[in-house]
């Protein structure tokens, strides 16, 4: 089982496949969703999971929206990558704002 830690220095994954990214060595922060279907008229999408991915120059780190607090980790690093001036795409940016609501 791998355990996420986050802190002002960055964020660590412990278990099998332990890795660690520092804040100040963050070069990309995604939030991906991912779709399981769609309604009858094929145009909303329903059901699916969301994946926050973490990427310095030679690391990644994934974090899946089963993980219990996700919104909250989201957030928190969202903060992190604003406070350091790193841009976020579109996509990133409206998934962002739908773990809001």
């Amino acid at each position: 089982m791998t355990r996420i830690e986050l802190d002002e220095t960055g964020i660590r994954a412990r278990g099998p496949f332990a890795r660690a990214i520092r804040w100040d060595s963050l070069r990309s922060l995604r939030l991906d969703y991912y779709s399981t279907r769609r309604d009858a008229d094929g145009r909303t999408m329903q059901g699916g999971w969301m994946q926050l991915k973490f990427r310095d120059g030679r690391r990644t780190i994934r974090v899946d929206s089963e993980l219990e607090g996700f919104a909250e980790l989201a957030a928190m690093a969202a903060a992190e990558a604003a406070r350091r001036g790193l841009a976020l795409d579109p996509a990133t940016a409206q998934n962002l704002e739908a773990l809001r609501f």
